[in-house]
């Protein structure tokens, strides 16, 4: 409840919690800042990411440093499982007000043996971390 009220009071609408397993993210859990008809504030878990590995941006040579960003696109083109399909339409809903056809970044959804989430600049280099989700537990 506490939580609620303070993402309200610094206008937030979604809430990401991060657990960790021996110092590396496991999991990410997502949660939506609601209120009843009554007014009281509220947390709605929309789901949890089941984290397998990150890879950081200082690991990757190729990864850049983007200042100012302020719009995005979510590329989800390379999605085959319904569990990447949810992450889009999750980022989507999440990032709705800064979405762009000309953004400053992209987030990328594609699925090998994990469904992988990394973030490109204009010029298609990396930049931020590489996620690693092995499932997605849906809780809406």
């Amino acid at each position: 409840m506490e939580l609620a009220i303070e993402a309200n009071r610094l206008g937030y609408q979604y809430i990401l919690i991060v657990s960790d397993c021996g110092g590396n993210p496991s999991s990410i859990a997502i949660y939506e800042v609601t209120e009843d008809t009554s007014g009281h504030l509220a947390l709605k878990n929309l789901a949890v990411i089941k984290v397998r590995g990150v890879k950081l941006s200082r690991e990757n040579p190729e990864s850049s440093k983007t200042y100012g960003a302020s719009s995005l696109s979510i590329n989800y083109s390379n999605c085959v499982s319904s569990d990447c399909f949810y992450i889009a339409d999750l980022l989507t809903k999440i990032f709705e007000k800064i979405l762009s056809e000309k953004p400053d970044i992209i987030i990328h959804l594609s699925e090998s043996k994990y469904i992988e989430l990394k973030f490109t600049n204009i010029h298609g280099k990396p930049v931020g971390p590489v996620l690693r989700i092995i499932r997605v537990e849906k809780r809406q």
